[in-house]
């Protein structure tokens, strides 16, 4: 049976800030932007996040854990889903939050189906725009979510976190041998090493 999101889902736009977003070291409220998001993976840096001030914020415009962020814009139009608390902490607009309903749906199950080949095809055929595509609120809540039974959503959840942990890993391992070989090759042709970066793709 498939369910449209807006009827498991809370769906809505991250924070609109008109002008360009100023860090305030003391800020309250933490802003998760469209940069801060990983490639890979759930783990956002806390750290690296802009601060500021909201006089005007409504309670559901914190992020809980469970909610998915979703890229309206740009190559992709996958989702982040919030592992762990993190505080007063929004997104910037043209991000999108989404809140399942837990009574519903499993939020890695809906994690997965979002970011799964087949409706990230889908979701490329309904983008708009000439330069920069972009999924507009309406279309993201009209996709069909096929809601299976409840233990299958946990299964598959627990699967596609397993495969998600291990293209981490393969990332990684990948990195520091391509950043290894560098080292040795920098050596025989410069005389000295080139030290490892750490590359964020997780």
């Amino acid at each position: 049976m498939n369910r449209r999101l807006d009827e498991i889902a809370a769906v809505g736009l991250g924070v609109p800030f008109r002008t360009r977003l100023r860090h305030i070291r003391t800020g309250a409220i933490k802003v998760i932007q469209m940069r801060d998001l990983p490639n890979i993976g759930n783990e956002i840096d806390i750290d690296a996040l802009v601060r500021t001030d909201l006089t005007r914020l409504r309670k559901d415009q914190i992020l809980r854990t469970g909610d998915l962020i979703f890229r309206s814009r740009g190559l992709t139009f996958t989702s982040v889903m919030i592992e762990k608390p993190l505080g007063n902490t929004v997104i910037a607009a043209p991000l999108v939050r989404i809140r399942p309903n837990i009574s519903e749906v499993e939020p890695k199950y809906l994690l997965w189906c979002i970011n799964s080949p087949v409706m990230q095809r889908y979701l490329r055929s309904r983008a708009e725009g000439s330069g920069v595509l972009a999924i507009n609120l309406s279309e993201l809540n009209d996709l069909q979510i096929p809601l299976l039974p409840r233990e299958r959503q946990k299964r598959i959840a627990r699967i596609a976190h397993l495969a998600m942990k291990e293209r981490i890993l393969r990332t990684r391992i990948d990195h520091i041998s391509q950043q290894r070989t560098h080292e040795v090759l920098s050596k025989t042709v410069f005389g000295h090493r080139i030290p490892i970066t750490k590359e964020r793709v997780w």
